[in-house]
């Protein structure tokens, strides 16, 4: 009996003793459900006793079944067996694999049963229906499979290689960068002729590289004057070295031009505000057009004087011999430990 051919395909002996007695007259479909009936409360029990998800291969109880139904039952019935089979466990999500995975399964599955690939198209169709395979791509894993194949993945592919990235493309781009800083990444991928994601990818990935903006700096200044500079910097801390009370009688000058007002900046105009009161508003203001040059001497104490440039006034050299003299006056009166010790 087709029962007795299903039954006897069933690994577990609970399940088989219990389909056994049942009626002569059960129909294949009853079996059939008291079977995936028995599976799914099996794998609840077990679940409950390990605390994980269990999972059925279809290839094992199922399998032996459809094997012994195949010798006895005719191709219309089995495939209407096996593409209920499939259905449920896809509906179960029994089968954790994608569609065209399960599908050369089956299609193996075919092949060590001796089924030939007509049929096995054709169960293929009555399973999955629109998601079959195409009759190409099923004929050409059947050949495969019976020439020995066992793996149903698709086998790694080396791909086409990379004309972009060699080593021979990485240098000379970099040393199109090295000779020009500011070159873009098309004014590259144009020269050499690759392409833009391939020459970002360069730039990036293989040389390390980003795009940033000049940093802002009082004055840039030549190697002569940074020379300059630093021998008057080594000179003055071999100066203190010798003379500790050096630098506390010293007194500089700076030079400044100074607004009549100076607009305020975003977050010195930032206030609080309540959730309900609307966000304030401000005027947009420029720069104050009158301006004077303040002149502006110091010492490690504090200011020793201070001189505004009169108005209409030309700066030249009476100018500063009049601010030295007024210098030399604020320093008698201000710093007279200075004065007095002509230091």
């Amino acid at each position: 009996m087709m029962r007795d051919r299903f039954v006897a395909g069933i690994k577990s002996e609970i399940l088989q003793k219990k389909l056994l007695q049942e009626d002569d007259d059960v129909t294949l479909d009853k079996v059939f459900a008291v079977a995936i009936s028995f599976e799914l409360a099996e794998i609840n029990t077990r679940e409950l006793k390990d605390n994980s998800v269990a999972k059925i291969s279809p290839d094992i109880d199922l399998g032996r079944a459809l094997t012994l139904l195949a010798q006895k039952v005719s191709w219309e019935q089995l495939s209407k067996v096996y593409g209920r089979i499939i259905g449920v466990l896809d509906r179960l999500r029994f089968l954790p694999i994608k569609k065209k995975m399960d599908q050369r399964t089956c299609i193996k599955f075919c092949v060590k049963n001796e089924i030939k690939c007509v049929d096995a198209f054709r169960m293929l169709t009555v399973a999955y229906g629109e998601a079959t395979l195409d009759r190409s791509n099923v004929y050409r894993w059947y050949k495969m499979f019976s020439e020995g194949r066992e793996d149903v993945n698709d086998e790694e592919r080396a791909g086409r290689p990379s004309t972009s990235t060699t080593d021979e493309k990485i240098n000379e781009v970099e040393k199109m960068i090295l000779a020009n800083r500011r070159i873009t990444v098309r004014e590259v991928s144009e020269d050499l002729n690759i392409s833009i994601g391939s020459c970002h990818s360069i730039f990036i990935n293989d040389l390390g590289m980003r795009r940033v903006a000049a940093k802002f700096v009082p004055k840039l200044l030549n190697c002569d004057q940074k020379q300059h500079r630093m021998n008057i910097a080594n000179e003055m801390l071999d100066s203190v070295r010798d003379d500790p009370n050096l630098l506390q009688r010293v007194i500089t000058g700076d030079e400044a031009w100074v607004y009549g007002y100076d607009v305020e900046t975003k977050a010195q105009s930032s206030q609080w505000k309540l959730p309900h009161e609307p966000r304030p508003k401000k005027a947009r203001q420029v720069r104050s057009n009158v301006k004077v040059l303040l002149t502006v001497f110091f010492d490690c104490r504090g200011v020793v004087h201070h001189k505004f440039l009169p108005q209409g006034r030309t700066v030249n050299k009476e100018y500063y011999l009049q601010v030295m003299r007024n210098l030399r006056e604020a320093i008698r009166q201000k710093r007279p430990d200075l004065w007095k010790n002509k230091n």
